[in-house]
């Protein structure tokens, strides 16, 4: 089917203080922090493909907000991977602003990831929250090989003075391998630094810094309500 998905490579997108939304939805609107919106996510409907992807890309706010939703969802009959939104070897950095990544997989997949943050990519504030929000689920009588709500790999970090930092995923899947949160690496363990004052040090798979303010890690197997968030 056609497809409404979104793709960043190889570029630098500065708002100078203002915001930053990429989703999909053209016929439903909303108003979302002075900017008129669409409220669906940003989809493809094709295997081995992403439905938002930032890939080697960097998005600077100086203070603005950025708020990004992927959708994939493939029904045919030779599944592949399928991503809802990606950080493929990317930056944001916002400062004050919070930095919203909503993703989901759904329909039939090899391998589906809700949000995937790989390949030496950061989200950095200084007081502004950062929230990911992934989530995978199949369609019905189907069994994928892997799924992820959640999969931050191969260098990722996730780094606020102050602000808030939380990670939902929900995996409703019934797969070989899967969690609704995983972090790690794909090519073997690593030797990392420890006893730092500041920083991530060196060697690190996936880093999650906050000096001041909190950090939650939240992954569900099932559908269960969250009431925090």
């Amino acid at each position: 089917g056609s497809s409404g998905r979104i793709s960043v490579t190889g570029s630098t997108i500065n708002t100078y203080g203002r915001q930053l939304w990429m989703g999909g939805g053209n016929a439903d609107t909303a108003l979302w922090n002075g900017l008129t919106v669409g409220r669906g996510a940003a989809s493809t409907w094709s295997k081995a493909a992403y439905g938002l992807a930032l890939n080697n890309s960097t998005v600077n706010t100086a203070g603005g907000n950025v708020y990004g939703s992927g959708w994939s969802f493939y029904t045919g009959s030779s599944p592949d991977f399928g991503v809802g939104l990606a950080l493929i070897g990317s930056t944001i950095n916002s400062q004050t602003g919070k930095v919203d990544l909503v993703g989901e997989a759904s329909g039939k997949y090899s391998i589906g990831v809700g949000v995937e943050v790989f390949n030496t990519s950061a989200i950095n504030t200084t007081t502004g929250n950062i929230t990911l929000r992934g989530t995978t689920n199949a369609s019905v009588g189907f069994n994928p090989t892997s799924a992820f709500g959640v999969y931050l790999r191969d260098k990722v970090l996730l780094n606020s003075d102050s602000g808030a930092i939380s990670v939902y995923g929900t995996n409703t899947t019934n797969q070989y391998t899967g969690s609704g949160i995983w972090m790690g690496s794909t090519s073997g363990g690593r030797d990392a630094d420890g006893n730092q004052t500041s920083g991530a040090g060196n060697g690190y798979n996936v880093a999650i810094l906050n000096n001041t303010g909190t950090v939650l890690i939240d992954g569900r197997k099932t559908g269960a309500t969250r009431t925090d968030g």
